[in-house]
């Protein structure tokens, strides 16, 4: 038979391992696939140069190999010059230019892939933009998770919610930017029928249809709440976040309509659950119990240490030395 203070010790061991492991709940996880490549075209209907370009984004769209977003941003520099392209807006000229002030550039042009806001290339050199790609994927599966950045979402009410998690190190002294992206979505055929490019039809996919910067909520770049209808048969929603105003890409989400006050339970059921799980694997089947169901005192304190995400240690262990020992195995 183990002496109580070997039950007392494992345990302390037990759940101080548990809260150091269980990640912060308070959102959801988003959408997409880890942390993908941001491949942003900038590109006209107007733009004979183009449509090798347009092409080129549909393939990557298509390409469910590697961990890809392109975004099709069409400018309205060209629309003088004999055709309106039907998709374009000033604010996306804008960003394009910003992208170019921002790196010392005074030359902007049409089709232009810049890839995850560090690197430019001309958009129809497929061989040279899948090179930055494998390379800027094979860095971020090189990243230690204590350094990675993360953006999660919820809804909730009528506000929507973006978290920016990371270590808190990785923000000091530096700006960030987060944008709110809406993106068709859908491939669809454009027939031309004046300028460079008149009398041809040329599908375009994952075209930008409005982008904003988003105000955050407690002054420490970590969480922003906005208002945002995304009418899901005609377009997705985007979270970006970025150095700066127009520098590196650090993350990105697909915005996601799931509950705030939904995700955050489930993932508290699941993290007590597991905690059941691991507290049953030591024999202590009645205390598993009582952690999830919360008629032990502990275990509202192992609540709130996973609710508020801390792990408040000290206090939990101390209610745990302080539990009846009738009790106590």
């Amino acid at each position: 038979t183990r002496s109580k203070a070997g039950y007392l010790f494992n345990m302390r061991k037990l759940l101080t391992a548990l809260l150091a492991s269980w990640p912060c709940i308070s959102v959801a996880d988003f959408g997409f696939i880890g942390h993908p490549v941001v491949v942003e075209l900038y590109t006209s209907q107007g733009c004979s140069s183009c449509p090798p370009a347009d092409k080129f984004l549909l393939e990557l769209l298509e390409d469910r190999s590697r961990n890809v977003l392109p975004l099709s941003f069409h400018v309205d520099y060209w629309n003088s010059l004999g055709w309106e392209d039907t998709f374009s807006k000033p604010s996306f000229s804008d960003r394009q230019r910003n992208y170019a002030r921002h790196y010392g550039s005074r030359t902007i042009y049409t089709p232009q892939m810049v890839i995850d806001g560090k690197a430019f290339v001309v958009g129809s050199r497929k061989s040279e933009v899948n090179d930055i790609i494998d390379e800027l994927l094979a860095k971020k599966a090189r990243i230690a998770p204590d350094n990675e950045i993360r953006l999660k979402n919820c809804k909730d009410s009528a506000k929507r919610r973006i978290t920016v998690e990371g270590n808190p190190s990785m923000f000091l002294g530096k700006e960030y930017t987060l944008y709110f992206l809406t993106v068709r979505n859908r491939v669809e055929s454009v027939k031309i029928s004046r300028g460079e490019n008149a009398r041809r039809a040329i599908s375009y996919g994952n075209v930008v249809q409005g982008i904003r910067k988003l105000a955050w909520s407690d002054n420490k770049f970590s969480m922003a709440e906005f208002s945002a209808d995304i009418d899901r048969d005609i377009h997705f929603g985007i979270a970006l976040l970025q150095r700066s105003k127009f520098g590196p890409i650090l993350a990105a989400a697909e915005i996601v309509d799931t509950d705030c006050a939904d995700l955050e339970q489930l993932a508290l059921s699941e993290s007590m659950e597991a905690a059941k799980v691991a507290l049953e694997a030591m024999g202590v089947s009645v205390w598993a119990d009582a952690f999830v169901s919360g008629e032990w005192h502990g275990a509202t304190a192992l609540n709130a240490a996973v609710i508020d995400s801390h792990g408040e240690h000290q206090a939990l262990m101390e209610s745990f030395d302080s539990a009846p020992a009738s009790t106590k195995p």
